[in-house]
C-alpha cells in the first residue's frame, strides 16, 4: 500500500511538472507573438514615413560628373532654374527625338512628365495618327541638340518657357550617311507641382507647342541674349 501511494504521488507531481511547462511555455508563445506584433507595427510606420520622404537624386552631366540631390533639404521648395532645365531636356530628348528601335520607351518616359490632362490628350492623337507605327517604319534616330532655353514667365504655379534647337535625323541602319537637319521651336508650360516620388523634380510638363524653323534663325538665336524675364508667352487656354 505504501509503495502504491507513492507511486500516485509521483504522478501527481510529474502531471503538475507538465502543466507547469505548458503554461512557461505558453507564456513565451505570447511574448514572443507580442514582440513581433510591435516590431511587425513600427516597420509598418517607418515605411509610411519612408514613402513619404522624397527620393534622393543623382545627376549626371554631359562628362559624366554626378552631383547628389539630397531631396530632404528641398522638400518644401519650388523647383529652381536647374531643375527647370533637367526636365525640360529630359522631356524633349524623349519627345522630339524619335528613335525607332526605343520609340516606345521614349514615348513612356516622356509620358511620366506631363500632367494626366496631357497624356490624355497625346495618347489620343497617337492613336489617331498612328504615331508610333509610322515612326517605327521611318527606321530613323536622332540626334538632338538644345541651343537655347529662356524662362519668359513664371507665375509660380506655372511656368512658360522656350526652347530653340537643332535635330539631326539618320537611317538607323546608317551611320555614314549625311543627316537630315532641322531647326525646332518649341513653348512649353510647366506645372509646379508637390515634390513626390512620381515627381521628385516638382514639375510637370502641361502644355507643348512645336514648329519646324530655319536652321539660320537658330543660329541667330543661340547668338542673341535673351533676358530672362517674367513676362512672355500668354496661357492660351
Amino acid at each position: 500500500m505504501t509503495l502504491l501511494s507513492f507511486n500516485a504521488g509521483n504522478d501527481s507531481i510529474k502531471t503538475c511538472e507538465i502543466w507547469d511547462h505548458i503554461r512557461a511555455e505558453r507564456r513565451m508563445l505570447l511574448l514572443s507573438l507580442l514582440s513581433l506584433s510591435l516590431i511587425c507595427i513600427v516597420f509598418s510606420i517607418a515605411l509610411v514615413l519612408v514613402a513619404k520622404r522624397p527620393p534622393d537624386i543623382v545627376t549626371v552631366d554631359d562628362l559624366g560628373k554626378a552631383a547628389y540631390i539630397d531631396n530632404r533639404q528641398k522638400r518644401g521648395q519650388a523647383a529652381g532654374r536647374e531643375e527647370i532645365d533637367h526636365v525640360i531636356e529630359t522631356f524633349l530628348s524623349n519627345y522630339i527625338a524619335p528613335d525607332s528601335e526605343i520609340i516606345e520607351y521614349q514615348l513612356s518616359q516622356a509620358m511620366n512628365l506631363m500632367t494626366a490632362n496631357l497624356q490624355r490628350l497625346q495618347k489620343e492623337d497617337l492613336e489617331k495618327n498612328e504615331g508610333i507605327e509610322r515612326i517605327k517604319k521611318a527606321g530613323i534616330r536622332t540626334e538632338l541638340k538644345l541651343e537655347k532655353t529662356n524662362i519668359e514667365q513664371d507665375t509660380g504655379a506655372l511656368i512658360y518657357v522656350k526652347v530653340w534647337g537643332t535635330r539631326n535625323m539618320y537611317p538607323k541602319d546608317s551611320l555614314q550617311e549625311k543627316p537630315e537637319v532641322e531647326g525646332f521651336k518649341v513653348s512649353l508650360r510647366l506645372r509646379r507641382v508637390p515634390r513626390t516620388k512620381e515627381t521628385p523634380n516638382a514639375l510637370l510638363i502641361d502644355d507643348i507647342r512645336s514648329e519646324i524653323i530655319p536652321i539660320e534663325t537658330v543660329k541667330a538665336w543661340k547668338a542673341t541674349e535673351i533676358p530672362d524675364i517674367r513676362k512672355g508667352l500668354q496661357d492660351n487656354e
